[in-house]
């Protein structure tokens, strides 16, 4: 009869030095969210940004549907959603 042998290890340190396209190197560097992302912004109006915190579809022109970045009094707010004309927010970082 063959006896198993039993191996293990254990980790005591361990250091991620890279996620996707961010490495170790940068993150001395402070990096505004909103700029990592490449899509349009829209700057709406305080009443427009409460409706849009409450979930009603603001009516714009001018934008193609997809992804924009919200903005409210040049602040960033969040990511929003553009269809047939209509802003729905997605994601509010307020």
């Amino acid at each position: 009869m063959q006896k198993s042998l039993v191996r293990f290890g254990f980790t005591s340190n361990l250091r991620r030095v890279r996620v996707g396209d961010f490495r170790i190197e940068d993150s001395g560097r402070f990096i505004e969210f909103e700029n990592i992302l490449n899509i349009d912004k829209i700057e709406i109006n305080d009443l427009d940004y409460k409706k849009c915190l409450n979930g009603i579809l603001i009516n714009v022109n001018g934008f193609n549907d997809g992804l924009v970045k919200i903005f409210n009094n040049r602040k960033f707010k969040g990511i929003g959603i553009i269809s047939e004309n209509n802003l729905k927010r997605k994601i509010i970082l307020d």
